[in-house]
């Protein structure tokens, strides 16, 4: 929680309110070693635009001075005078060539003013030191410093820098080396070990105002696969040579359409529609290959003319493996060799006339005797059946007649014989057919998920060459995984999983404010160190919790200035039951400070009644002695002496001695 540093430093080395150089005042005009000199002129006619804050005008025995920065960044006098109220003529010395050392102003150099104000006579209130700002000088004279110049100050605002410190424990803010006496109730300090004096981050390594202890590396770009939303920083422990990856996904195959330079991920990519190629090859083996019918075919009038079928084969060889050794043995198992696709090529030739029962396919074998390449079919390698109808191929499959001597399987075998109609399965679709690709499927390279094909491919035609791979894609995660191109949206983070820690969640430790994070941590990793404080923070409510680092000012109570002494004579008894206050006679009122006991004053005893005989203008509250007044003769030697009463009005008449028998002599 942050406190407001209204003491800083203002003395003898002092540390700046505003993060400047400390400023050196020598204790007499004697101190500054001299050498040649400006003079820099104050007169009377320029007092009344130089203005001190908190001041209608400065007070006399001010001292007004120039400052040179030194070579520690200190800044050090040049020159200074007394105000006086009076015309003032400041000498501003330069540097001794002589000394290794800047101990003045140099040729050209500009001035920094400072005006310094004594506290109090007493030395432990010290002084306190305002800048220079706003500074205007005679132009017709010379502004910055030269040597026997002359110049004029005509104007300036001088503002708070720092003021005077009894702290003397040099880890504070605002640590006097000056000071020769400690009062540690004057020392100020950074309010958590993340921030410095100023309220700022004490580490900020990349000056982006979030504190190193709360930098999150990831990726921040946007349009990457991994972006983290939380990520404060784009490198590594701060590191810049060890920038945080941002994966894009895209086509890494040079040969594909959609080719991504840019890519560091794989993803799907896509080619140049394949088409197939009827042309034909004759060889001198072939199979016979009859057509009874075909089944779903749109409607055409003649099977010979507005029909072509066609028997393909895949150009890559078709083999047996023997244990994973290629060989050219009959049965077991057969596949094609892993070779780059090439495509497809016609292996036979369409047959059909009106006169005979059946169309046929002459079916061709590879020629391997003649020719290096393929131009055939491989034994046991399956048939592709094509039919092409109005320009528009359909993909077709056999449903064979079991008839003796005639094959039924959609092998070829060279010099067989099958009989079959074809069954048309769908409109021939060019593409990946293998799920497990991610050419398969719609891919999104934003997210990096995949979504079901506008159509689905019948016919691989050798697109299918990015094989999915599901997992986290975040590089900081736990659970990353570099060859991921599904993002599984699994990723696990290491970090504090307790929230009732600072470290569990995003925080700002300049508002004292937490937000959740996006990617909670879910393996913990010892990172929670700060408990959470979640209290007011408000310097001027009645409970500021100086140690809360979290603000929640709907706690805060606010100042009720009032005697919280109940042994005072105006102690606030408030109980909230909305009656007055039982001594005083005051409304309500939820006191709960009292300075200290400043507000409350002592029960004093006494009558309280003026017209009572025993009145006490001291006494606070009544202690039931009042005496009444009662008025008449008080003498005992008057004739009309009361016993009753207190207060002699002055009515006494005095006993007068003889005969008072009116028939005596």
């Amino acid at each position: 929680m942050r406190r407001w540093l209204f003491f800083i430093l203002g003395v003898l080395s002092i540390s700046s309110l505003f993060s400047q150089g400390n400023i050196i005042w020598p204790t007499a005009s004697e101190d500054i070693v001299t050498n040649a000199n400006a003079t820099i002129g104050v007169p009377e006619s320029s007092f009344e635009n130089i203005t001190l804050e908190g001041y209608d005008s400065i007070p006399i025995g001010a001292q007004i001075g120039v400052f040179y920065s030194n070579d520690d960044n200190s800044y050090s006098c040049g020159g200074f005078e007394e105000w006086i109220g009076e015309n003032i003529a400041i000498a501003a010395h330069g540097d001794d060539p002589l000394t290794s050392s800047i101990d003045g102003f140099v040729s050209g150099q500009s001035y920094i003013w400072f005006i310094r104000i004594n506290n109090s006579n007493d030395p432990l209130d010290g002084w306190t030191d305002y800048i220079g700002e706003d500074i205007v000088m005679d132009n017709s004279f010379i502004e910055n410093w030269s040597s026997n110049a002359q110049s004029i100050l005509l104007s300036g605002n001088f503002t708070l820098y720092a003021l005077w410190s009894n702290c003397m424990d040099v880890s504070a803010c605002n640590y006097n080396q000056a000071a020769t006496t400690s009062i540690l109730e004057d020392c100020e300090y950074p309010e958590n070990s993340w921030l410095n004096c100023d309220g700022d981050c004490a580490l900020d390594y990349d000056n982006d105002s979030v504190c190193d202890q709360f930098e999150i590396a990831g990726c921040q770009d946007i349009n990457a696969v991994n972006f983290n939303s939380d990520a404060t920083d784009s490198y590594y422990n701060l590191n810049t040579s060890q920038p945080v990856p941002c994966y894009f996904v895209g086509c890494q195959d040079e040969n594909a359409l959609n080719y991504d330079p840019n890519a560091n991920a794989n993803g799907a990519c896509e080619y140049p529609v394949y088409e197939l190629d009827w042309t034909i090859d004759f060889n001198p083996n072939y199979a016979v290959f009859a057509v009874s019918n075909v089944i779903g075919l749109p409607n055409y009038e003649s099977f010979c003319s507005d029909v072509m079928i066609g028997a393909f084969y895949n150009n890559i060889e078709y083999a047996y493996f023997d244990n994973g050794t290629l060989t050219y043995f009959d049965d077991d198992y057969f596949d094609y060799v892993e070779e780059e696709f090439t495509g497809y090529s016609n292996g036979s030739i369409y047959n059909c006339s009106s006169d005979q029962p059946y169309s046929y396919l002459a079916i061709y074998a590879d020629d391997t005797f003649n020719s290096p390449e393929k131009d055939g079919f491989n034994d046991n390698e399956p048939m592709i059946f094509v039919v092409e109808l109005d320009g528009v191929e359909y993909l077709a499959e056999p449903i064979f007649v079991d008839q003796v001597g005639l094959l039924s399987s959609n092998s070829f075998q060279s010099n067989a014989m099958y009989i079959a109609d074809l069954q048309i399965i769908d409109q021939l679709i060019f593409g990946c057919t293998d799920d497990n690709y991610l050419e398969y499927w719609d891919y999104d390279i934003v997210s990096a998920q995949v979504s079901a094909p506008a159509q689905v491919s019948n016919l691989d035609d050798g697109s299918c060459v990015t094989l999915m791979v599901s997992g986290c894609m975040d590089p900081i995660a736990a659970n990353f995984n570099p060859q991921a191109n599904i993002n599984s949206e699994d990723c696990l983070y290491y970090g504090c999983t307790d929230d009732n820690y600072l470290e569990y969640w995003s925080y700002d430790p300049i508002t004292f404010t937490i937000s959740e994070l996006n990617n909670v941590a879910d393996i913990d990793d010892g990172s929670c160190i700060t408990l959470i404080v979640e209290d007011c923070i408000d310097v001027t409510a009645f409970n500021y919790n100086s140690t809360a680092n979290v603000s929640d000012n709907s706690l805060c109570i606010p100042i009720i200035a009032g005697c919280t002494d109940p042994e005072s004579y105006n102690y606030n008894d408030y109980d909230g039951d909305g009656e007055p206050n039982l001594l005083t006679g005051d409304p309500q009122i939820d006191a709960n400070t009292d300075y200290g006991g400043a507000l409350c004053i002592d029960i004093v005893l006494g009558c309280i009644d003026s017209s009572a005989l025993n009145f006490n203008p001291l006494a606070n509250t009544d202690d039931n002695s009042c005496i009444t007044i009662i008025e008449g003769c008080t003498n005992l030697s008057s004739i009309n002496y009361n016993s009753d009463a207190n207060v002699d009005d002055g009515s006494c008449i005095p006993f007068i001695y003889g005969c008072t028998d009116s028939t005596m002599w």
